[in-house]
């Protein structure tokens, strides 16, 4: 089984982007995550499965941190290969509490599995677009009486992220397919994701605010 201990570990491994859903607010718990991965098995058909060990984050300030990692395998259901067969596209899911951040595998000399990857990051954008503001709703059994009430969170934008590439974030409402498939099928040639802004994005592409 493949494992993963540290961030750097993943990139390496060929999962060379990721898209984390920054929240307007410090505020998950891990009950919350129960309702993403449920939701992600109902919502997306995804099967997950939990990472052997907790995967370190990049330090920033303070104490070094680690987050709780699953895999999770979506059917790529746009795309056949050669043979007429779907695919499942392998991501990896970490845990933040200030929102979740999935990696994607990107094998930059095979088009026909950058379409199929392409087609699962935006299955996973329109996850998050539509049942986000759901889960908040859903009752959590037992329910956690020790959380005080409180107002759900807003995904304030998406993150893109590389390890060699740059780091650059979009507003969830400007974000749309066409733009993932340029940002796919351009990122083989690109040095820094602010290369495809224009292209891509439109200029919408703004530098980060530190984050996990």
């Amino acid at each position: 089984m493949e494992t993963y201990d540290s961030k750097d570990a993943i990139y390496e491994a060929g999962y060379h982007i990721a898209f984390k859903f920054v929240l307007d607010r410090i505020c998950l718990y891990p009950d919350d995550y129960v309702q993403v991965r449920d939701q992600l098995q109902q919502f997306c058909q995804a099967t997950l499965t939990p990472l052997s060990q907790p995967v370190k984050n990049y330090e920033t300030e303070g104490p070094p941190s680690v987050s709780v990692g699953f895999f999770v395998d979506f059917v790529d259901t746009e795309n056949k290969d050669p043979e007429g067969h779907r695919n499942t596209v392998r991501t990896i899911l970490l845990q933040h509490e200030d929102g979740a951040e999935i990696f994607f595998m990107l094998t930059v000399d095979d088009v026909i599995k950058l379409f199929q990857t392409a087609s699962v990051i935006w299955k996973v954008v329109t996850f998050m677009k539509k049942q986000w503001p759901n889960l908040f709703q859903i009752e959590r059994t037992p329910p956690p009486i020790t959380l005080p009430p409180r107002t759900p969170p807003t995904i304030k934008c998406v993150e893109i992220r590389t390890k060699r590439k740059g780091v650059m974030q979009i507003k969830l409402e400007h974000f749309q397919k066409s733009q993932v498939d340029c940002l796919i099928r351009k990122f083989p040639e690109i040095d820094d994701l602010q290369d495809c802004n224009d292209e891509c994005f439109g200029g919408y592409l703004k530098a980060p605010q530190a984050s996990d």
